[in-house]
């Protein structure tokens, strides 16, 4: 078909080049792959003159000879392929990721990944994207965050690899941005574990609290243990659940209205402070204040307020009527497997004769409870529970300990301290690493090293050790010596 400039289509090496007058461009089309039902897939290439439909063509070719894999059909852009990994493929994988996994790559793709390189084709992804996207997000994140970032690109395109719509992961080929390397973690000494367990026997959470520094189990495998997994004969627990709390899905047709009724369409007002010279003089509110100012934040939002919701937003699942598949909820460890013939639990762990007697009366106080309150309980038969029986909120578990802490003068930390500093105590009892590493609940020891630390009485005996192996038995020798000189 002739041009505008007069050309005409073209061959080249076999392939027809044709001026498209839909696109105002020259069209060339190139056959490199089949597709699932047997028929061939003809690649289009567009230029704006023959010579760029060339050198796309030659391209496409000179993969195919070096057996490079081009994948049939157009190359999704980073954007559509991570949204298509984490809400379709990786529920067809033998492992699923966890619902929570889900939510954190998806919060990390919308807010770093698919700003800087969401549109670029899965393919055409260099290193030099990959520099551009860290040096955006290095200022503003954690060196842990920026090398989750990483793994997060170099699993989807991994995944891209094996269905071959890319030649080469380019994730595997940089080094890490980031490291795993943050503050030291400091366990508990002795002293400040004894102050600890002094505050915790005046609680009314007391049992739990002691679970956590005996065996060390995560916040969540403490509030989601089951009694079906207490075993008080034997004098063990197994961690075969843990409590999540989990994000709300929309059940209603249409998510996008839905949504539509809660979406934030202007940014947050702010908070006004006084900015007249005698503010107690000033008989009005700040916002009245004639010479107010801004204080920088709103009045909604400890932190950056959240910015106004794109166009067709889908979120606020948690206000639809219907919603679904949210709150806490019980749900599996990731390093849970199942039970194979008579087995029951996957992971099991040792509980202290002390920690065993009092589960007894535990469990006798609250069937008592159960029994008294009637249709009123609400039998999840968890071992850590509310008045009622309903399960106890994350965060009300977290202030918990933080008055814990207050109590027993310590500083403030996270619930995670009471797990390290039950590793490295059983460090310092003299457990080997594989022991510690069972009773945490580690799959890789490599983890193992990372959180248990050897305190300082563990450094004394290897210098003890080393003492009696390298000085002492040169030390008798002169010892023998003196004593043969003066005989």
């Amino acid at each position: 078909m002739p041009s505008k400039t007069g050309r005409q289509g073209f061959q080249h090496r076999g392939v027809s080049v044709v001026w498209s007058d839909k696109r105002k461009r020259y069209e060339g089309k190139v056959t490199l792959a089949r597709r699932a039902d047997g028929t061939y897939d003809r690649k289009s290439v567009y230029g704006k003159t023959p010579d760029v439909i060339k050198a796309a063509i030659q391209q496409m070719q000179e993969r195919a000879d070096k057996k490079i894999p081009v994948a049939a059909g157009r190359t999704p852009t980073v954007r559509k392929w991570f949204d298509r990994w984490l809400t379709e493929i990786h529920l067809t994988l033998e492992r699923p990721l966890a619902p929570r996994t889900v939510d954190a790559y998806l919060s990390a793709c919308r807010t770093w990944i698919y700003p800087a390189i969401g549109d670029v084709p899965v393919d055409d992804l260099t290193i030099d994207h990959l520099d551009r996207l860290y040096a955006r997000m290095r200022p503003h994140v954690a060196p842990s965050y920026l090398l989750k970032v990483h793994a997060i690109i170099r699993r989807g395109i991994g995944l891209a690899a094996a269905r071959d719509l890319v030649h080469r992961n380019v994730a595997e080929l940089r080094d890490n941005p980031g490291s795993t390397k943050g503050r030291r973690r400091r366990p508990l000494t002795v002293a400040q574990a004894r102050k600890l367990i002094a505050a915790i026997q005046t609680r009314p959470t007391a049992l739990r609290w002691m679970v956590g520094l005996a065996i060390g189990p995560r916040q969540g495998e403490a509030l989601g243990l089951t009694w079906a997994c207490v075993d008080l004969d034997q004098g063990t627990i197994a961690r075969d659940w843990q409590l999540q709390r989990l994000r709300w899905r929309h059940g209603c047709d249409d998510p996008a209205a839905c949504a539509a009724e809660h979406c934030r369409r202007e940014a947050c007002p702010p908070t006004w402070t006084h900015g007249c010279a005698r503010p107690e003089a000033c008989y009005r509110q700040a916002w009245r204040c004639p010479a107010r100012v801004s204080a920088g934040r709103c009045r909604l939002h400890q932190r950056a307020c959240p910015p106004p919701c794109p166009a067709g937003c889908t979120r606020h699942a948690a206000r639809c009527p219907e919603r679904t598949g949210g709150g806490l909820v019980l749900t599996r460890p990731k390093t849970w497997q199942e039970p194979e013939g008579d087995e029951v639990a996957t992971d099991v762990v040792a509980l202290p004769a002390t920690l065993l007697r009092e589960l007894g009366e535990h469990q006798r106080r609250q069937k008592a409870a159960r029994r008294s309150l009637g249709e009123l309980w609400v039998d999840n038969d968890l071992v850590f529970c509310g008045p009622t029986g309903r399960p106890i909120d994350p965060r009300v578990d977290l202030e918990d300990w933080y008055e814990i802490l207050a109590a027993a003068g310590l500083p403030r930390a996270g619930t995670h301290i009471a797990r390290h500093s039950a590793a490295t105590m059983l460090l310092d009892a003299g457990q080997d690493m594989a022991t510690v590493q069972q009773v945490m609940g580690w799959s890789d020891i490599r983890t193992a090293r990372r959180y248990a630390t050897p305190s300082t009485a563990l450094g004394r005996g290897a210098a003890k050790a080393a003492e009696r192996a390298l000085f002492r038995p040169v030390a008798d020798l002169g010892e023998r010596r003196r004593r043969k000189a003066a005989g």
